[in-house]
């Protein structure tokens, strides 16, 4: 899902994983159309929209309590 978005944007797109491999290998493939954000935190001060692809209920619970918090915060 990311790399399409990257592919069909003109700006880069903010990219955060739990696994931070996937996001690191993902931003060399793409050639700087990808940046990795270093936290969900991070993520949420350099993005106005935010698209998310969970694994399930309890990871959507912590990441979206992540995101929550760094509202609060922004």
């Amino acid at each position: 899902m990311a790399r399409n978005l990257s592919e069909s944007s003109n700006h880069p797109l903010i990219v955060h994983n739990r696994t931070v491999s996937k996001s690191t290998q993902l931003a060399k493939e793409t050639n700087g159309r990808v940046v990795v954000a270093d936290s969900v935190a991070d993520l949420v001060e350099k993005c106005d929209v935010i698209f998310t692809n969970l694994a399930n209920d309890l990871v959507v619970k912590a990441i979206y309590a992540q995101i929550v918090d760094a509202l609060h915060v922004r």
